[in-house]
């Protein structure tokens, strides 16, 4: 008898908890958010799958010849999967990001001038990385 009457503070505390601010906030947008984070890691997962598939398949055309030395157009090949997949990731991961800072209700709009010259310094620096990259 002792047992049901100790139950019902906790099981009213536990109702009190869901039905409260954090609750209903962990219900709503927290649950919103974890499923943002683990949709972008299982698609990241995906592209990167994906990209191996390719590489693999490149490689196995190689594998199939008598070359010592793979092709320049595999190894471009190669590097052009590569590009796309870490592109795709990084894009994929902004969006995820984006999609956070909205559900957190963060204003992103005074984010976005220096975001651009962010993106336009990066982008000229990365120019000469992808260069090295696709000429092997």
């Amino acid at each position: 008898m002792t047992d049901t009457v100790l139950a019902f503070p906790l099981a009213d505390r536990w109702h009190d908890f869901w039905h409260g601010e954090i609750g209903v906030w962990i219900l709503t947008t927290g649950l919103h958010i974890a499923l943002l984070l683990i949709g972008g890691l299982l698609a990241a997962r995906f592209i990167n799958w994906a990209a191996q598939r390719v590489v693999r398949r490149i490689d196995a055309e190689y594998q199939e010849s008598d070359q010592l030395v793979r092709s320049e157009s595999a190894k471009h090949r190669q590097a052009v999967a590569s590009v796309i997949s870490w592109v795709s990731v990084a894009v994929l991961f902004i969006i995820v990001l984006v999609e956070v800072t909205d559900a957190l209700a963060v204003p992103i709009a005074s984010l976005v001038a220096p975001a651009a010259v962010l993106g336009a310094a990066l982008g000229f620096g990365a120019q000469r990385i992808v260069q090295d990259l696709l000429a092997g």
